[in-house]
């Protein structure tokens, strides 16, 4: 009819709203899968400051993640509320601390590095209604152990140079005693990221997420990566994580895959593969005499933590501010104790609010175990390691304990998030 306005159909501009969506959706996965599988290489920083690659792949998937409205508003589900409320304590005990006795800037760089591990990487694995993010960084993150492993082995048995000539590939790649830092730049800390990368081995495994034969080529580089490292808290952890797994959540995969790879070991070791000398040293020795004076820093680290203890009598209520123990200490090393630390530079306030947040992924761990083993058998090996290590690190706001810890976290109250589990 004449004067009539042809009609105009939306349906194309929703269709392309959706194709944009949906590729930045995997243009973010990308790279939050990018940023997991760097996310052990602490050293490779653009800038002095702690900010490595990976943080700035994680901001960039973030970012992609907002722009395309596929954020999870809960990534813990109801828990959300509960854990951020706890980082809010800790910190703000943190701030009471700096703002009367310490320095208020450093505590902005310790708020920040603490929200980005605790905050912000929720957000980035978290998916709604899906574990799929999850699994595909947690295949990123074992990916990127395994080639850092690889790659330090091939450097250890393959390329013989002085202390000074390792320096040149990384910060303590191999350091002067021998033991292999690989691109974490220390030697107990690479440990703790292999045993806390084995359990997502085993997982992945178990949720038919990879292959037997790949499992046997993780277990083997991860296990010469322990073996380089000679860390006796990191030999310890990886043993008692692979107990805890088969125990909790041991299915005939993964139990099929952890006797053949113990099998392989005490084969390698009766042929006269001969282990090397510093892990014979700091490990060996201590697990054959029971003498942990023997377990390599053992006995510095206690008395840090005797000297701790003086520090934190003076400190009980309100803290010396972030990054001040290091200032009043004697010896000018912060203990070696995420507990004391943040009791004596954030009070009572900052230790309780840290508490909290190990208290909430316990418990979370214990529930799903109801509602999904293999699920309880990663959260509670991921979360023995970190707190193994909790009484022997400073600050653990590195994105080498937090990815394994958070990504772990995810999936666990996922499934008690699931409306499949809503009775449980």
């Amino acid at each position: 009819m004449a004067g009539t306005r042809p009609a105009y159909s939306a349906a194309p501009v929703y269709a392309n709203t959706r194709e944009s969506s949906s590729s930045l959706l995997k243009l973010a996965l990308f790279f939050a899968a990018l940023a997991t599988l760097l996310s052990p290489y602490v050293e490779w920083r653009p800038a002095e400051v702690f900010v490595t690659t990976s943080d700035i792949l994680f901001m960039i998937a973030a970012a992609l993640l907002m722009s395309s409205g596929h954020v999870q508003t809960r990534p813990f589900g109801p828990t959300t509320l509960y854990w951020l409320s706890a980082y809010v304590i800790m910190i703000l005990g943190l701030f009471i601390g700096s703002v009367m006795n310490g320095d208020p800037v450093r505590w902005l760089v310790a708020a920040a590095q603490y929200g980005f591990g605790l905050v912000l990487l929720p957000f980035v694995f978290g998916e709604p209604g899906s574990d799929r993010r999850a699994l595909v960084c947690a295949k990123a993150m074992i990916a990127g152990v395994v080639l850092m492993e690889a790659f330090g082995a091939a450097i250890f048995y393959g390329y013989e140079a002085s202390y000074q000539e390792y320096q040149k590939i990384s910060e303590n790649f191999i350091t002067g005693g021998g033991r292999l830092g690989a691109f974490v730049g220390q030697p107990n800390w690479n440990a703790a990221v292999i045993a806390m990368a084995l359990p997502f081995a085993f997982y992945l495994r178990a949720r038919g997420q990879l292959s037997l034969i790949s499992v046997y080529v993780t277990g083997a580089v991860l296990a010469l990566g322990l073996v380089l490292s000679a860390s006796f808290t990191g030999f310890v952890s990886a043993l008692i994580v692979l107990f805890l797994f088969l125990i909790v959540g041991g299915t005939r995969q993964t139990l099929k895959a952890a006797l053949v790879l113990a099998v392989a070991g005490a084969v390698l070791l009766a042929s006269g593969f001969e282990l090397p000398e510093v892990f014979q040293g700091r490990v060996g020795e201590a697990l054959e005499t029971g003498d942990m004076s023997q377990a390599g820093t053992f006995t510095g680290r206690m008395d840090l933590i005797l000297e701790a203890w003086e520090i934190v009598e003076d400190t009980m209520f309100v803290g010396i501010g972030v990054d001040q123990y290091r200032v009043v200490s004697p010896t000018q090393v912060p203990v070696h104790n995420m507990y004391l630390l943040l009791w004596a530079e954030g009070g009572l306030l900052a230790l309780l609010g840290w508490m909290l947040l190990l208290t909430i992924a316990g418990v979370s761990v214990v529930r799903v175990y109801w509602v999904d083993r293999q699920a309880a058998a990663l959260g509670l090996s991921v979360l023995s390691t970190f707190l193994i290590f909790s009484v022997a690190s400073p600050h653990m706001y590195a994105r080498m304990w937090m990815v394994p810890l958070v990504l772990a976290l995810v999936i666990v109250l996922g499934k008690l998030s699931s409306p499949n589990n809503a009775h449980q």
